[in-house]
C-alpha cells in the first residue's frame, strides 16, 4: 500500500514538473506614455490549453518591481497573440494584442477604464 502512494506521488511531481517545463519565458521591453525609454520587461507563457497560455509579466516602473498576471490566446512563434492582464491588487485590467513573427511580439498594449480599451504603450517580446 505504501509503495502505491508513493508511486501516485511519484508520477503526480513528475507530471507537474512536465507542466512547468513547458513554460515558455520571453524576454524584451515595453514603453509607456508616461515614459519615453524602453523598460525591461519578462513575460512568462504556461500552455493551458491549444493556443491558449496563463501569463506573468514581470516589470519595473515608477521605482516599483511589478507583476501582472493574466491570460494570453493565439500564437508565439507566428501569428497573432492577444490577452489581458490585471495587476498586482486586481485593480488595474490592462489588454495587449499584436502579430507574432518568427518568434517575436511586437504589439500594443492599452489600460480598460469603464471598459474601453486606452492605448498606453507598446511591448517587444523575443525568445
Amino acid at each position: 500500500m505504501p509503495t502505491r502512494f508513493f508511486g501516485a506521488l511519484l508520477l503526480a511531481l513528475l507530471a507537474t514538473s512536465a507542466t512547468a517545463g513547458d513554460a515558455t519565458t520571453l524576454h524584451g521591453s515595453f514603453r509607456s506614455g508616461y515614459q519615453d525609454r524602453p523598460e525591461r520587461l519578462r513575460a512568462v507563457f504556461t500552455p493551458t490549453g491549444e493556443a491558449e497560455w496563463s501569463v506573468v509579466f514581470y516589470f519595473r516602473f515608477g521605482g516599483a518591481d511589478h507583476t501582472y498576471e493574466g491570460v494570453a490566446a493565439g500564437s508565439l512563434t507566428d501569428g497573432e497573440l492577444s490577452g489581458r492582464a490585471r495587476n498586482e491588487n486586481g485593480s488595474r485590467l490592462f489588454t495587449f494584442r499584436g502579430p507574432v513573427a518568427e518568434g517575436e511580439f511586437r504589439g500594443t498594449h492599452f489600460e480598460v477604464i469603464r471598459g474601453e480599451e486606452r492605448k498606453t504603450g507598446t511591448l517587444h517580446l523575443a525568445g
